[in-house]
């Protein structure tokens, strides 16, 4: 790490040549620490983050206890998805380097948590955000007023009209939804979003079930709100009954079938990636300062209060 450090130190104040020798000389280092790492390193064993990426996750594992809270209390289904399920079946929490948490649920309880939300945690300075403030996909995002840095991402989970039973079948789903995504952005950023939930029922109806009624156990997919490329075309015992594990000390529902989740999304999700995402950088990070700590004993003490309304069962 320390030659990586002097590379970078180096590149300061050197003309374009001397530039691009100096990353390429990086760029080797950094592959050799990454053969070094993926060869000796059991992923599973990586200790967690530390710092402020450690407080980033600290201030979501109470916006995840309460948002579990009110799940349970109003009856609506959820589970963990993407990035925060690989950590809760790899790690046991958080992937040591992630910094948000995605969240899925069936259409009908996604339909009634804006409500659900408003009445139980508005009033905690709690904010709904769908599309706004930078974010062009219009799925629900809850962030608090006092730290927009982190937030839990939220996406609705539709039933499909038959069971997946080949991979043209999921890969023709995959462009319908690409399309979709197409025409719904091509609709929400025009500014015509007053009765979205309306829009989305009928550009799923016109291009992902094409006139077939969908039904409850047949093939289960994301939304046409969010299209990243990942391809989520799962059946329906591959997700319900969910099942609970274990999340930085508290059970989390997860999909009933994490593997056949994860693999379809990621392939063989128990080594390391390609690349080492995050959503927020050191720059974010500088600029908060001593924020996080402080915003960190104000959300715990808001989850006290919510969490101690009524016991869940």
């Amino acid at each position: 790490m320390s030659k990586i450090q002097n590379i970078i130190d180096n590149i300061r104040g050197k003309n374009i040549k001397q530039l691009s020798n100096k990353v390429d000389m990086l760029s080797n280092e950094l592959e050799q620490l990454k053969y070094l790492l993926y060869q000796t390193t059991d992923i599973t064993t990586i200790p967690k983050a530390k710092g402020r990426l450690r407080q980033y996750q600290l201030i979501l594992i109470e916006y995840l206890r309460i948002f579990d809270f009110v799940c349970r209390k109003n009856n609506l289904s959820y589970w963990l998805d993407s990035g925060a399920l690989i950590g809760a079946v790899r790690h046991k929490g958080f992937i040591p380097w992630d910094d948000d948490i995605d969240i899925g649920m069936p259409r009908e309880d996604y339909n009634k948590l804006k409500s659900v939300i408003e009445s139980e945690l508005v009033k905690y300075d709690f904010i709904i955000n769908i599309g706004k403030d930078g974010f062009n996909d219009p799925i629900i995002r809850i962030l608090h007023k006092d730290w927009t840095y982190s937030q839990i991402d939220i996406f609705p989970f539709d039933h499909y009209y038959k069971k997946f039973d080949t991979i043209e079948e999921k890969q023709n789903l995959h462009n319908d939804c690409a399309k979709a995504n197409e025409i719904l952005k091509e609709v929400y950023l025009k500014g015509i979003n007053e009765d979205l939930e309306r829009i989305i029922t009928e550009i799923n109806k016109k291009y992902i079930l094409k006139g077939h009624p969908s039904i409850e156990k047949g093939g289960i997919y994301r939304g046409c709100e969010f299209f990243d490329g990942y391809k989520i075309y799962l059946n329906y015992e591959d997700i319900f009954p969910l099942k609970e594990l274990t999340f930085e000390g508290y059970n989390i529902f997860v999909p009933n079938n994490c593997h056949n989740y994860l693999t379809q999304v990621y392939g063989d999700y128990m080594t390391y990636p390609k690349q080492f995402f995050q959503h927020n950088n050191d720059i974010a990070w500088e600029k908060e300062g001593k924020m996080s700590t402080d915003f960190l004993s104000k959300i715990k003490q808001i989850a006290s209060n919510i969490l101690s309304q009524k016991t869940v069962k």
